[in-house]
C-alpha cells in the first residue's frame, strides 16, 4: 500500500481555482468523444483529442491541482473524465500509454503525482479508481499501480502496487456489488489486484480519468477502451429521459406495488 503525504495548502488550491468553476449553471452539456463517451471537465481546462485511426484518447492536463480526492474538501474535485453510463454488470479494459513524468514541482503540499486510468462514478462521494500512477516521493520516482475506492465521501481501501514506468493493461470487472481488478503489460497475462467490494447504484459512469497535482503538465495517452456491457445499457446516456438520480441496487429496488422483494 503506498502511503502518500499530503500536508494541504487550502489557500494555494483556492488560488488556482477559476472563476467559472464557481457556477454550476454555466457548464454546458458535456460534449463527446466517439466510441468513448461524454466529456466531464469540471474546470473546462483540459484538451481532449481523439487519434480515430488507432482509436486513442489524449487528455492535456494543465498543471494545476486535478483532483478526485473526496475525502479532502480542501481540494477540488475537478479531475478530468470522459465517461458511459452503464447499468449493471460489466467489464472494462484500456491501454495507458506513455511515460508519466510529475517532475518535482508542487501546486499544493501533496507529493507530485501524475495518473491516468478507469474510473467507476456513481456521484462525487462514491467512485472507484484504477490508475497507472507515478509519484515523485523523497526525490524519487515512484511508479505504481493505484486501486482507490472511496465510499460515502471516505477513502475506504487504497492500494498502490509497485510496478515498472511502462504502457500497462487495465481491467475492472463488476459482478454485483464486488469488484476485481487486473493490469497487465501485454493484454494477455494478467496480475490480479485483489476484490473490494462496493454497494454503489446498479447505473454507474464508466470511462476513464487523468489526475494531476505538480506543476508539469500531465499528457495522458489512452487506447482501446472496451467495456463489455451485457445489459446493452451504454446506450441509455445523457440523452434519455430517465432522473440523473442513481438507480437502487438490485436488493432495494421494489416490485411494481412498491414493496422490496423478499421483504
Amino acid at each position: 500500500m503506498l502511503q502518500r503525504s499530503c500536508r494541504l495548502s487550502v489557500i494555494m488550491a483556492a488560488l488556482c481555482m477559476p472563476a467559472e468553476a464557481e457556477s454550476d449553471e454555466d457548464e454546458a452539456r458535456p460534449k463527446e468523444v466517439p466510441g468513448w463517451g461524454q466529456v466531464l471537465d469540471p474546470w473546462r481546462d483540459c484538451d481532449f483529442s481523439l487519434d480515430r485511426e488507432h482509436d486513442r484518447l489524449k487528455i492535456k492536463v494543465p498543471g494545476t491541482p486535478h483532483f478526485l480526492s473526496a475525502e479532502v474538501p480542501q481540494l477540488p474535485m475537478n479531475a478530468p473524465r470522459v465517461v458511459r453510463r452503464v447499468r449493471g454488470d460489466f467489464t472494462a479494459g484500456v491501454h495507458v500509454l506513455v511515460r508519466l513524468k510529475p517532475g518535482r514541482s508542487e501546486t499544493t503540499h501533496c507529493d507530485p503525482d501524475h495518473g491516468a486510468g478507469l474510473i467507476v462514478w456513481q456521484d462525487p462521494s462514491n467512485y472507484l479508481r484504477l490508475e497507472r500512477a507515478v509519484a515523485f516521493i523523497n526525490g524519487r520516482r515512484y511508479p505504481y499501480i493505484n486501486y482507490e475506492l472511496r465510499e460515502g465521501g471516505r477513502l475506504a481501501v487504497s492500494h498502490g502496487f509497485r510496478t515498472e514506468d511502462r504502457a500497462v493493461f487495465l481491467k475492472l470487472r463488476r459482478q454485483g456489488e464486488a469488484f476485481s481488478a487486473w493490469y497487465s503489460r501485454d493484454g494477455r497475462r494478467w496480475v490480479g489486484l485483489g476484490r473490494v467490494d462496493a454497494a454503489f447504484a446498479e447505473r454507474v459512469e464508466v470511462g476513464v480519468v487523468a489526475v494531476n497535482s505538480p506543476k508539469r503538465t500531465l499528457s495522458a495517452e489512452l487506447e482501446r477502451l472496451n467495456i463489455e456491457d451485457p445489459q446493452g445499457s451504454m446506450t441509455r446516456d445523457y440523452g434519455d429521459h430517465d432522473s440523473e438520480e442513481p438507480s437502487l441496487p438490485p436488493s432495494h429496488r421494489t416490485d411494481r406495488e412498491g414493496r422490496f422483494p423478499g421483504r
